[in-house]
């Protein structure tokens, strides 16, 4: 394994094999240029601070685990990018921040979420699935999306966002407490309430909303297209 105490800059290269790479509390890990690095089944583990400033290609199950006190910066359109072999398990005890860009950074693994999840401003888009504990917290900023684009997304005691958009474009969100949330999109996939939940605004044109509880918008709602179940 390897421990960083100070400052690391990763321009290149590939983290591989079943060894650790721990970035220590009050460190640095600074991702950035256009060479292309690779995390191959291997764990990084934050407790400083780490800045995604360019995409990691993914291969064979790597895990990076954000620990608490530990804050993960997506700097830019950028991505976790799933190549080969199982997917990325991303842990979330810390904070897992998008502070740049304006369009859309991916997260193509399973992001189990128990810390805090901001989304200052563009989107983040989590395509792989994941859970979430009664300890999370999720932030929208005003004109930025939260997008689940695919896999098994369970919020077991609710998700509750005040401001952007949280959209649903393919796979499953199960809601399994109360919450409430800005404004709602579904284009595809399947939008589960289990809690009772509230919604400033649904535009839906696609998949299927159900569920053993109730949504209620508040405001407005599009019905263009897909099924209401439930």
């Amino acid at each position: 394994s390897l421990t960083v105490n100070g400052s690391m800059s990763w321009t290149g290269g590939s983290l591989a094999g079943t060894g650790s790479t721990v970035i220590a509390s009050g460190a640095t890990l600074s991702i950035s240029g256009g060479v292309t690095k690779t995390l191959d089944a291997r764990t990084l583990t934050n407790q400083g601070t780490v800045t995604l400033g360019s995409t990691v290609r993914l291969y064979y199950g790597g895990t990076i685990s954000n620990q608490s006190g530990g804050v993960f910066d997506v700097q830019g359109d950028v991505a976790l990018d799933h190549f080969s072999g199982d997917y990325l398990t991303f842990t979330n005890a810390g904070t897992f921040r998008r502070s740049s860009g304006t369009g859309t950074a991916t997260v193509e693994g399973i992001f189990n979420n128990t810390g805090t999840l901001e989304v200052q401003t563009g989107t983040v888009k989590l395509t792989f699935g994941g859970g979430t504990s009664s300890g999370q917290t999720t932030t929208v900023a005003s004109g930025a999306t939260l997008e689940f684009g695919g896999g098994t997304h369970t919020f077991s005691s609710g998700l509750t966002v005040a401001n952007g958009t949280v959209k649903v474009s393919s796979g499953t969100v199960t809601l399994g407490g109360t919450g409430s949330l800005p404004a709602v999109e579904l284009t595809d996939g399947t939008l589960t309430v289990n809690g009772a939940t509230t919604a400033q605004s649904f535009t839906m044109s696609a998949g299927v909303q159900n569920g053993s509880s109730s949504l209620t918008v508040s405001g407005a709602m599009a019905w263009s297209g897909g099924t209401l179940r439930g």
